[in-house]
């Protein structure tokens, strides 16, 4: 919006330049320039090189003050249209982005919940999810239950072949988890 207030009053200051000129440069020799406010229409047409015809200077020094304020009228819409277009690209992206984040986050929404993140179950919390599906709760208990107790069958055959005896005669495997805490498990 600034940019936009800023190439107005660019325009607006060369409009009062350039009807001021052509005013002073045309005043005795003809009466389409007979005041300053209605040398503004002509400042305007000719900066936006739209040109209708019904005003032109006839002296030499209103047609070098015709000349200098189209070219003005060209170079500042030209050095101003590239920010604006930037402006519309950046806020383009930034609306684009932030659907996208919102329908990503709709889509977690529908997944899992409150954008719940299932990769944090474990091999454990999928297979109790995916055998789950659609049982009661009697069900579920003996399918976490088996689960449990196929994970620790894993474990125990994982560490029965660095199995130790202890100080009681019991056969324990010693582990360490990736945190470094020592897990004892008895075989």
């Amino acid at each position: 919006m600034q940019d936009l207030l800023l190439l107005l009053m660019f325009v607006s200051v060369g409009m009062l330049i350039s009807a001021s000129l052509v005013y002073f440069a045309e005043r005795h020799e003809q009466n389409d320039f007979s005041s300053i406010p209605k040398c503004f229409w002509w400042a305007v047409i000719t900066m936006t090189t739209v040109g209708y015809g019904d005003m032109s200077p006839v002296t030499p020094w209103g047609y070098v003050v015709g000349s200098v304020t189209s070219i003005a009228g060209v170079l500042m819409v030209g050095f101003a249209v590239p920010v604006l277009v930037n402006n519309f690209i950046m806020y383009y992206s930034h609306t684009t982005s932030t659907m996208q984040r919102d329908k990503q986050h709709k889509a977690s929404m529908v997944r899992g919940g409150a954008g719940f993140n299932f990769g944090m179950l474990g091999t454990f919390g999928k297979t109790v999810l995916s055998s789950t599906a659609g049982a009661g709760q009697d069900e579920t208990r003996d399918v976490r239950r088996n689960s449990a107790v196929a994970n620790s069958n894993k474990l125990k055959t994982d560490a029965a072949s660095s199995a130790h005896k202890d100080s009681n005669d019991n056969e324990t495997s010693r582990a360490r988890t990736p945190s470094g805490e020592e897990l004892v498990v008895k075989l």
